[in-house]
């Protein structure tokens, strides 16, 4: 017979919030992990209220507005304690 495993418990590797920071699209999808068709699918009822890019990147200001909105994502950190 197998052992009970605790699945979740594997993962060793602590989780920090992201901090909002001018950051693209791409950016955006690797946080959140997804495509860009789904992350442009999902910003769509904000588009109004983050407004338009000024060049490559996402204003900080726009990416807070995005975290409010979607939830801000979890990143691994992968510091060894």
């Amino acid at each position: 017979m197998l052992p009970d495993i605790d699945y979740n418990s594997l993962d060793m590797r602590k989780r920090k919030a992201v901090k909002p920071r001018p950051c693209s699209y791409a950016d955006l999808m690797t946080l959140y992990g997804m495509g860009r068709k789904t992350l442009m699918l999902w910003l769509r009822p904000f588009k109004e209220e983050i407004g338009p890019k000024d060049g490559w990147y996402l204003t900080k200001a726009q990416v807070e507005i995005i975290f409010e909105k979607l939830g801000a994502p979890d990143e691994f950190d992968d510091e060894e304690d």
